[in-house]
């Protein structure tokens, strides 16, 4: 792995010979996955170089994705518990060098088992899980759309929010879902059962890691640019959840008493986010919202 990393691109004349020698080792691990601290190694010095070889040349994509599919697909089918979110990272650094609107066939097979309850019943498969379906709504989320893929993709979000644990994993696949689904077809879902579950954990269930993903999750839908997607459209989502409006200027000052607790790597979003609030929404600016300004 060191070497990879130290050699980079200058691998690049070699690259298939180094691939082929780690997929025998792969395939070799994979009947009996002993040694955790080499299995561990052995991902590490893969993932190394497919970043660095596609870096230079991504052509090289195809010939990584033939050597690598056949062992994932053992494992995955063998249900190797120790190496599925190995595996599941590697699939989506494949996937995520793609280009935007390109979802293969060789992926779109493997979506449906991803989205069956058994695999996400491990707690050690979700972070990677949630990367791939991220990086799987990033390059074909209207695919996704047209093959009936969404309800079960917010089943999954379901279940990952009502989860202590989990629940900031969930947030993050909620941002792919408004990033990359067209906004008319998540607009069915925002009110309920999105905003609504949301709402359920903040009023009986609620952690300072929920209420920071909330707050991350407000801001980070005020702050993206996104057709019909601004700052009056996240007040009307949170407002649609009851018949009166009113409801955002209820839940924003209790999120604004966390702002300064929010981590460092989200201050930039949440600091854009609520300044398109402030800035450029009309409706916080008269009727019951108007606290929240």
């Amino acid at each position: 792995m060191r070497v990879i990393i130290t050699a980079r691109q200058a691998l690049t004349p070699s690259y298939v010979t180094v691939l082929n020698h780690l997929t025998k080792i792969l395939a070799e691990i994979s009947k009996n996955p002993s040694n955790p601290k080499f299995n561990h190694f052995t991902f590490e010095s893969i993932s190394a170089l497919v970043r660095f070889v596609t870096a230079g040349n991504v052509s090289t994509l195809p010939e990584f994705e033939n050597a690598l599919f056949p062992p994932f697909h053992a494992i995955l089918q063998q249900d190797v518990s120790e190496f599925t979110p190995f595996v599941f990272q590697i699939l989506s650094q494949l996937l995520e060098l793609h280009p935007a609107g390109e979802l293969p066939d060789s992926y779109q097979v493997l979506l449906p088992p991803l989205l069956t309850p058994t695999l996400w019943e491990s707690r050690g498969n979700i972070p990677a899980l949630v990367r791939l379906l991220r990086a799987f709504l990033s390059r074909g989320a209207a695919s996704i759309v047209a093959n009936n893929q969404l309800t079960p993709m917010l089943g999954v979000f379901q279940h990952l929010l009502q989860s202590r644990t989990n629940d900031m994993y969930g947030f993050e696949l909620l941002e792919a879902l408004f990033e990359f689904v067209p906004l008319p077809v998540m607009k069915q879902y925002m009110s309920t059962p999105i905003f609504m579950l949301m709402l359920t954990r903040l009023q009986t269930n609620k952690t300072d890691k929920f209420i920071q993903g909330t707050l991350k999750f407000i801001c980070f839908a005020a702050a993206i640019h996104k057709d019909g997607l601004d700052a009056d459209g996240v007040v009307a989502m949170l407002d649609g959840c009851q018949p009166q409006p009113g409801l955002f200027g209820q839940v924003l000052p209790v999120l604004l008493a966390e702002v300064q607790k929010a981590p460092t790597k989200d201050r930039k979003l949440i600091a854009v986010g609520l300044s398109n609030l402030v800035s450029r929404s009309e409706s916080l600016l008269t009727g019951p919202n108007v606290r929240a300004w």
